[in-house]
């Protein structure tokens, strides 16, 4: 650790933070990204000065190396999940939902009721609207009315933060 409060450069908790850091910038703008970098620096800094000041506490010696690596140890294990419980509150807001540890959007789930919706009701009314009975062509009407509510019901059931 310097004593101007720098973080040495962790190349494995380096690695497994850009792609948060991607997400939060991709999800949450650069205000997001700048915010979530400068409460790291704060915590950093705090966690340098308490480890300074009472480096027995924490299993470090009075010399700086040992106080470096603690310092180090204990941002690892709160950089990482500081970052992902930021990009899963942002991937949450932006509308995906976590399905077997895969975030999808959940406007695939519209596009699937839909696709299901079509791809059952579509041949089952066209057979009925091209009948030549006399009003053989009403249950397709009436299949196609209700597969448009349907939709229409899909539709207002999204919500949006």
């Amino acid at each position: 650790m310097k004593a101007s409060g720098q973080q040495p450069a962790s190349g494995v908790s380096r690695q497994a933070e850009r792609p948060l850091l991607a997400d939060i910038g991709r999800l949450g703008g650069d205000d997001r990204l700048k915010g979530a970098q400068g409460a790291l620096d704060v915590f950093h800094t705090a966690l340098f000065q308490l480890v300074k000041e009472n480096p027995a506490d924490f299993g470090a010696g009075s010399d700086a190396a040992s106080q470096e690596r603690i310092v180090g140890q204990l941002m690892d294990s709160v950089r990482t999940s500081f970052l992902s419980q930021t990009v899963t509150a942002l991937r949450r807001k932006a509308g995906y939902v976590n399905i077997m540890g895969y975030w999808i959007h959940r406007a695939v789930f519209t596009f699937l009721g839909f696709g299901i919706l079509l791809a059952v009701v579509l041949p089952l009314c066209a057979v009925s609207l091209m009948s030549t009975a006399p009003w053989g062509w009403l249950p397709g009407a009436a299949g196609l009315l209700a597969g448009l509510l349907a939709g229409a019901w899909i539709l207002s059931r999204i919500r949006t933060e």
